[in-house]
């Protein structure tokens, strides 16, 4: 038990920004109770804080407006060329993470990692849609984790994001989750575990990086 843990409440009137703010201010164990509105993209570091929305997914967004990954929310460099690993970090609950942007230069973006919406943390109860990331390698496009990469979530819809391979999430354990709708010339997940999921979209199920527990596809569906 942290008893010098604190809540701070943020709302959308202090600026698309306070959030940021507010995790900057943050000690480990903090508690961040999120009004709705739409929010600039956050970088937590890996800090072991918890941040939540008051109104639920539909009505607290972060948006990556198509320039930045929506949330960052473990120590990047622990991701480097890691597969497989879930990087906790920070929690977030009940967020909309939408039109996030990862393109990662091997060599020049370092440390280089994947995911377009969210890298690292555990997510609860979130939309993760709309993103893209992309890993450029010896001239050659690349990339995992269009959604998420090195995450672990629960409960969450992850839709229409894009990447080479791992549209949906990359590296990351997923628990009740529904992956549809995701753009991948190879599959919507890779190098990831997959607990209760319904799971569409992608060439083919990726059967050799990725294990499926109690997971159902349509019917119809390699």
């Amino acid at each position: 038990l942290n008893l010098k843990a604190i809540t701070n409440s943020v709302t959308i009137a202090q600026g698309a920004n306070a959030l940021q703010s507010a995790i900057v201010a943050a000690n480990e164990g903090d508690v961040i109770l999120v009004g709705p509105g739409t929010y600039s993209p956050i970088r937590t570091n890996g800090k072991k804080i918890t941040i939540k929305s008051t109104d639920g997914a539909t009505n607290t967004i972060v948006d990556g407006r198509r320039i930045e990954r929506c949330a960052t929310l473990a120590d990047e460099s622990l991701g480097d060329d890691d597969d497989g690993i879930v990087l906790e970090g920070t929690t977030l609950v009940g967020f909309t993470l939408k039109s996030g942007y990862n393109r990662c230069i091997e060599g020049v973006s370092e440390p280089c990692t994947d995911g377009g919406a969210v890298f690292g943390g555990v997510v609860v109860n979130c939309i993760i849609k709309d993103s893209e990331s992309y890993l450029i390698c010896e001239g050659e496009e690349d990339g995992c984790g269009g959604g998420a990469s090195h995450a672990k979530l629960y409960n969450c819809l992850i839709v229409g994001n894009k990447s080479l391979t791992g549209a949906g999430a990359s590296d990351s354990v997923l628990y009740n989750c529904t992956i549809v709708g995701n753009e991948a010339e190879y599959c919507s997940l890779a190098c990831s575990k997959a607990y209760n999921c319904i799971i569409s979209g992608g060439r083919y199920l990726d059967s050799m990086t990725t294990k499926y527990y109690d997971c159902i596809t349509p019917l119809g569906e390699p």
